[in-house]
């Protein structure tokens, strides 16, 4: 197996290798530390060489930054769509801009036309999550048995997940979004 090869920038091997000669200065070997001048004078080194690391820094970053310059400025690419202002008088109900409500609908809407929309919301989030766990599990490449067995929950939790019976809540729900967004480190973790 190869060693893995790490790439350091000039300033950071100058940083480690002062930051060393700070430490050999600043203590001999009888672990003693040395006297206030020294260590000013190798403290005001070390933020010297810290200022040339910087500006070295920087103008790499200006050197590539040049590099890009056929890219759009932000404004010019913001400019697609305009901004519009309007201006209210709040005293003047007539200057209020007409809104999207239909009030005659809204007016017409009962309690029980609220109550059957909102269970047809709650059954589309339900399916929703199942959907979810079933698209989860079958990345996965698991039966319904084998996720059931590595993510620890029973069999029966997973076919209610999967038929919109029952939603994943809490740590089960996280875990299953571990699951989707890095399958590989979270089966890693679990077993």
């Amino acid at each position: 197996m190869k060693p893995k090869v790490m790439l350091v920038s000039k300033p950071v091997v100058l940083i480690l290798s002062m930051q060393r000669l700070l430490l050999l200065t600043l203590i001999d070997g009888s672990h003693r530390t040395r006297d206030a001048a020294t260590v000013r004078s190798v403290t005001s080194l070390l933020a010297a060489l810290l200022d040339v690391c910087l500006f070295w820094s920087i103008h790499r970053v200006m050197k590539l930054c040049e590099s890009f310059q056929h890219v759009k400025p932000t404004n010019e690419r913001n400019n697609i769509m305009k901004t519009v202002r309007i201006k209210i008088d709040v005293l003047s109900p007539d200057a209020k801009p007409a809104g999207r409500v239909d009030l005659r609908r809204l007016d017409a809407t009962t309690e029980s036309d609220v109550t059957s929309q909102l269970a047809a919301d709650e059954a589309d989030a339900m399916q929703d999550a199942a959907k979810f766990a079933r698209r989860v599990r079958r990345r996965l490449g698991f039966s319904q048995a084998e996720f059931a067995n590595r993510i620890d929950v029973s069999l029966q939790t997973i076919r209610n997940w999967e038929q919109g019976k029952r939603c994943p809540t809490g740590a089960a729900k996280a875990l299953l979004k571990v699951l989707d967004k890095a399958p590989e480190a979270a089966l890693a973790v679990l077993h």
